[in-house]
């Protein structure tokens, strides 16, 4: 998967808070969706973005086994 939002991030949480940046960017681009701004919704957005996703993120284990690779293609040369 492409991440569209940037990179490379320090940690996973700084990956959790730009992809939620990013998507809402991408919210206030979209003509369908508005940003979210009826009803208050894009507000509790912004502000738990602010000041609850840290808390959240703090609950999500760092120390897990990861696969990183370049490509998985064949050999051109």
């Amino acid at each position: 998967m492409t991440i569209q939002c940037g990179g490379p991030f320090p940690t996973y949480a700084a990956l959790c808070r730009g992809m939620c940046t990013w998507q809402l960017s991408a919210s206030d681009r979209s003509p369908h969706i508005m940003g979210w701004r009826r009803n208050g919704m894009r507000a509790r957005l912004d502000k738990f973005l602010a000041e609850g996703l840290d808390q959240v993120l703090t609950k999500i284990s760092e120390d897990r086994p990861t696969l990183i690779h370049g490509d998985f293609g064949k050999k051109t040369h």
